[in-house]
């Protein structure tokens, strides 16, 4: 698709901030991806390389709202089960940017990217250290396009759960079900 031949190990780069820098703010929730960037991963028939990570299919999916552009997921990739928590993020950064505060368990948010990167580095450090990280494994953010496909889930509808924007609120936090946090 874009002229990458799957499994060289080359990726295309995006720099968002410069192209569209109107659309991205400079914080962003933080979830995972771990990655054998040198190799093909192929689909997991032992355990995932660390906990709470599940294996996404290499597949294709139609992009957007309006479903206008095709994109193809080349290699199946393993994707953390949920956003990183503000304890999992103080255990590697010592602090806490978040606004909503009170709750370990609750996800990091309020992550500057500068910070997300830096949590990367340190996260990779501890965790290679550790011997809790395949070594040529990484953990990473996902690109705007596994993150689609990811919670699509294999679904072709406007949403996850059908079309109607009118059920958001069945499945997902939002400003009327979550008391404004």
């Amino acid at each position: 698709v874009y002229g990458v031949t799957p499994g060289t190990g080359k990726r295309i780069v995006w720099n968002a901030w410069v192209e569209a820098a109107s659309v991205y703010t400079t914080n962003c929730r933080v979830r995972l991806i771990v990655d054998d960037t040198a190799n093909f991963v192929p689909p997991p028939t032992t355990t995932p390389p660390a906990p709470n990570l599940v294996w996404i299919s290499p597949g294709s999916f139609r992009m957007g709202d309006s479903g206008a552009r095709f994109v193809a997921i080349t290699r199946g990739f393993w994707m953390g089960k949920y956003e990183v928590t503000q304890g999992e993020y103080t255990a590697v950064m010592t602090n806490n940017p978040s606004a909503f505060t009170g709750n370990t368990n609750r996800p990091v948010e309020t992550v500057s990217w500068d910070d997300a990167v830096l949590y990367l580095q340190r996260l990779n450090a501890r965790e290679l250290a550790a011997g809790r990280l395949p070594v040529g494994w990484a953990y990473r953010l996902p690109t705007e396009a596994e993150w689609e496909y990811a919670c699509r889930a294999g679904t072709t509808t406007a949403y996850s759960f059908g079309d109607d924007p009118g059920k958001i609120g069945d499945y997902a936090w939002d400003a009327k079900n979550s008391e404004a946090k």
